[in-house]
């Protein structure tokens, strides 16, 4: 398993730039790492408050939290919600890897839509 974290500051955290950089185009982070073939990928965020959400996939990267698709079962993966999670609420990212015959589906490879904030004109 491994444990991705935005940086080695204690100001830095978990934020739009950061989910934008290690899931660009959907892609599994640090996807380099992750070729054994029939392995599958997953990914899950640890919350502060100690629950794991196992993901599905990203669906959007809005300024203030993401937008995601989660399993409600793992590791059947039978059953999905929507989950809208704010940044800060985020402690961990996980990326772990199963046989398939343990693991059914894993996290689904998804451009996710990113909010970008557009000037604001002003009047003079």
């Amino acid at each position: 398993m491994e444990l991705l974290v935005p940086g080695h500051m204690s100001s830095e955290r978990f934020d739009q730039a950061f989910f934008r950089r290690e899931f660009k185009d959907g892609q599994t982070p640090r996807c380099d790492l992750i070729v054994c073939e029939g392995e599958v990928a997953v990914i899950e965020l640890v919350l502060m408050n100690g629950k794991v959400l196992d993901i599905n996939c990203f669906e959007e990267f809005r300024r203030g939290y993401l937008v995601a698709t989660i399993f409600v079962d793992p590791p059947k993966c039978d059953q999905l919600y929507r989950s809208y999670v704010r940044y800060d609420a985020i402690f961990g990212v996980n990326v772990r890897r199963y046989q398939p015959e343990g693991r059914r589906l894993g996290f689904k490879r998804h451009k996710p839509m990113v909010e970008v904030l557009e000037p604001i004109a002003r009047d003079e």
